[in-house]
């Protein structure tokens, strides 16, 4: 039974209220996992209450960063509730499966390609691979497949994982994989899945490799293509694998469920030509409406030049209105205004409901920088540009009538 050997204030960063006081218990051991060897360490209950954090000390004595002090000497209970055990659990189909992966990619078979980095996220686990420069992205893909089939044959296989302690570095196998220097004394923790992978590990695993069920790459990415004169670059391939496979399928069918309703009933099978079609008559459509626009602001710019023009000239436009439209208005406008006169053009879908929009000023560069700087007040407006135009968006245009007013008392 685990006890409680000293405990201090902690200064561990982990996620607490500010007012939470954590103390730094150590326990003389422990069925929590501390963070190591790229993968996140656990969080579980020591005596029903939750550890945030355990950080590894001399062999398997760990500190548990918990809410309470706990007395010096007193016997412990650590355990994982059920949720918490289910998030181990995954990390330990994870991190076996990156065993076999990067194994079967470092064999003949897989083509030799080493493991150079691996890391666990939530969401997926990443391997780095070395890969020859002068391999392409389509034989890497060619790769990743292939490794992926062969691992999942090892899957089937059902063989049990082994875990080993040796106390000595001289009693080690002689084939034995490590990713750093290997400790002279011990323990030295070994995980060896027979006939597969054989290497020096702190990590959790699980006990049979038929516990994993699947593993899917899901991509590759080459992270560093190689330099001049160099002979390998760097490749990402991420994975899931075990629960991860499953619920990545159950997410990608009730996907699928809702894009076919989307779409009026089209099938998976029919949603890439269906895609296709919309997005060229999307393309049709927005053609038509930059045409209609531009019909728009050529005939708002004829009958604002009819009008004899005064030291402002302000016009807003509602609807789905963006800035090409104010400058089309512009551009064929200014020609015809005095070069001492202010343009102020405005539009927004509508002016209420979450009030954006956008802004466009043009005349003397004073009074246009003068004017910027009431956008930005009246209606929180960011813009750019210099001399005699500036342009923006803004995110109260619900507060128009007020900006005119400021503008018209700054130029009277």
């Amino acid at each position: 039974t685990p006890k409680a050997l000293a405990h201090k204030k902690s200064n561990s960063a982990v996620a607490a209220a500010p007012s939470t006081k954590l103390f730094d218990v150590l326990l003389s051991d422990t069925v929590l996992f501390a963070e190591g060897g790229g993968q996140p360490g656990d969080v579980g209950l020591v005596d029903g209450h939750e550890c945030r954090h355990v950080i590894a000390k001399e062999g398997p004595k760990c500190i548990h960063v918990l809410e309470v002090e706990l007395p010096v000497g007193k016997e412990v209970v650590v355990e994982l509730n059920d949720s918490q055990w289910a998030a181990r659990f995954d990390r330990m189909q994870q991190h076996t499966a990156q065993h076999i992966l990067s194994a079967v990619a470092r064999s003949p078979e897989g083509g030799n390609y080493q493991t150079v980095a691996w890391a666990l996220y939530p969401d997926r686990t990443i391997i780095e691979l070395e890969f020859p420069s002068t391999t392409t992205i389509e034989q890497m893909e060619e790769v990743s497949k292939h490794i992926e089939q062969m691992s999942n044959a090892v899957l089937r296989t059902g063989v049990e994982v082994k875990i080993e302690v040796f106390d000595d570095f001289n009693k080690l196998p002689a084939f034995v994989r490590s990713r750093g220097n290997i400790p002279t004394t011990g323990p030295i923790r070994t995980v060896q899945v027979p006939g597969v992978d054989f290497a020096t590990c702190c990590g959790t695993h699980v006990k049979s490799v038929s516990d994993i069920q699947m593993l899917k790459v899901l991509g590759i990415e080459r992270m560093r293509p190689a330099g001049a004169g160099e002979k390998v670059s760097t490749v990402r391939v991420a994975f899931i694998a075990g629960n991860r496979v499953l619920q990545a399928l159950a997410a990608s069918l009730e996907r699928d469920k809702a894009i076919s309703k989307a779409l009026n009933g089209f099938t998976p099978e029919e949603f890439p030509k269906r895609v296709e079609a919309m997005m060229e008559e999307l393309s049709s459509l927005n053609k038509a409406k930059k045409r209609l626009v531009a019909a728009l602001a050529s005939v708002d710019a004829h009958n604002l030049a009819a009008v004899a023009p005064t030291r402002i000239i302000q016009f807003h436009r509602s609807g789905s209105i963006e800035m090409p439209y104010l400058d089309a208005v512009a551009e064929e406008l200014v020609p015809h205004l005095p070069e001492t006169s202010l343009l102020v053009l405005t539009a927004a879908e509508e002016l209420s409901g979450d009030g954006k929009g956008c802004f466009l000023l043009v005349g003397p560069p004073e009074d246009v920088s003068k004017a910027c700087a009431i956008a930005r007040e009246a209606l929180e407006g960011k813009g750019g540009g210099k001399g005699r135009k500036v342009q923006g968006k803004c995110e109260h245009m619900e507060h128009l009538q007020q900006f005119y007013a400021k503008l018209h008392e700054a130029f009277p």
